[in-house]
């Protein structure tokens, strides 16, 4: 009812929503500097004209404590096309 009304899910839930553009297998830094500790980063979908799956997906802390992030997509598209991606970032 509450998400009915206007509630969303950031205003439920210790979480970022952010938009980030990645390339196919390559590693994207997508928080630095957060003093909250992540527990997940989901994404929640693909935006893409010729309509990529994501098909693999990770996250982790580097060396330096930034959130970085790898995704690869079906049909092997090349490594030099953008793909934008929905994620959601819970901390906890």
């Amino acid at each position: 009812r509450n998400l009915r009304n206007g509630l969303t899910f950031a205003d439920n839930f210790d979480v970022k929503i952010k938009q980030v553009t990645c390339r196919p297998d390559t590693e994207l830094i997508v928080l630095t500097a957060e003093p909250r500790r992540v527990k997940e980063v989901v994404v929640r979908r693909a935006i893409s004209d010729t309509y990529f799956i994501v098909d693999s997906f990770g996250w982790k802390y580097d060396s330096s404590g930034n959130v970085v992030i790898k995704a690869g997509f079906t049909g092997s598209p090349p490594a030099t096309t953008d793909v934008k991606l929905d994620l959601i970032i819970h901390f906890g």
